[in-house]
């Protein structure tokens, strides 16, 4: 074996070096360990680490230049030796802030085989407890060897329950599973919108059985609130067709969107014939040219706009029934 240090001088004639402390190279110079004549581990000036490149990029950073050679595919391999089922210390990552394992280790892995079989697993430590090893981690999410993404649960096979899967191929379509576990009560959000930090709406169990989709409407939000009045010219103005749809999908019925918001103003989103600007970029990123793409209109028809006007509406022909019923009572008696 050969080392050279600071650009002259070499040990030979041994294989093994003992009570050495420091290897180092000299002043505004590279230091970079040899295997077979070729260059395989660098430490640059900046303290980068290269393996298999001679010009490392980040602070450590391993190339593979092998292709597809057997043994060598993939540029960094985290092996345990141990494969035995449920073993939790195995191959994979371990991310730490600060000096030692704490409560901030995290665990990324993947298997090839055993307990996790081929899934990206990541884990947090909720327990506080400091060791060397990933026995204290809890698995919080996976990614399973078929693409799918599920957080609460080891299983994304089915609708996991107290669980959200986002499933890449659920029965030949792409899916997003939210689930309550058993005994969760009524009312309790599957899904909440926000804004600025506060609630404007949300997704949540109804029963057991059903779901609601709610929007804002405590009376502490509203100013002044009166009798809603014009619902009858609010309803006849509605225009309802049916029509194809333009991609062979078969007959629609409802509203043209446009005409529906300019009766219905605060249930629709967009502008009638708005289009964007997108930039048509090559392989490389460079923008080669641009095009006009429609923005589509869309719009609410069960909205609380509407469901008023149409209760408001029905509500003043109820009263002209009664209101008729009785004048037609009274003419009969006579």
């Amino acid at each position: 074996m050969t080392i050279t240090i600071n650009g002259s001088g070499t040990v030979t004639g041994a294989n093994t070096l003992t009570n050495t402390n420091t290897v180092t190279s000299a002043a505004a110079t590279a230091l970079t360990l040899q295997s077979a004549g070729t260059t395989a581990v660098t430490i640059d000036t900046s303290q980068e680490v290269g393996i298999g490149t001679t010009s490392p990029a980040y602070r450590v950073h391993a190339y593979n230049n092998n292709g597809a050679t057997a043994g060598v595919t993939y540029p960094i391999v985290a092996e345990n030796a141990s494969s035995a089922a449920g073993n939790t210390n195995g191959a994979g990552i371990g991310l730490v802030q600060g000096t030692r394992p704490t409560a901030s280790l995290e665990g990324i892995r993947t298997n090839p085989a055993g307990d996790y079989g081929t899934a990206l697993v990541f884990k947090t430590n909720s327990t506080g407890e400091a060791n060397s090893g990933f026995s204290y981690l809890t698995e919080r999410a996976r990614i399973d060897s078929s693409g799918n993404f599920a957080v609460g649960t080891t299983s994304a096979s089915a609708w996991s329950t107290g669980a959200i899967v986002l499933f890449k191929d659920y029965g030949g379509y792409q899916a997003l599973g939210v689930s309550h576990a058993s005994g969760v009560a009524s009312g309790s959000a599957f899904h909440n919108f926000a804004y600025n930090g506060a609630i404007i709406g949300s997704i949540t169990q109804n029963g057991t059985t059903g779901v609601l989709y709610n929007l804002s409407s405590d009376y502490r939000l509203k100013n002044n609130p009166q009798a809603l009045t014009g619902a009858k010219d609010f309803v006849m103005a509605l225009q309802p067709k049916k029509w194809q749809w333009w991609d062979g999908s078969g007959e629609g019925v409802g509203f043209i969107a446009h005409e529906f918001m300019e009766v219905a103003k605060h249930s629709g989103n967009g502008t009638k014939d708005a289009v964007e600007t997108v930039e048509i970029k090559d392989e490389q990123g460079n923008v080669t040219s641009t095009e006009q793409r429609p923005v589509m209109q869309s719009i609410q028809p069960s909205s609380s706009e509407v469901m008023a006007n149409l209760v408001s509406f029905i509500q003043e022909q109820q009263a002209l029934i009664t209101s008729l019923t009785t004048r037609l009572t009274a003419l009969e008696n006579k």
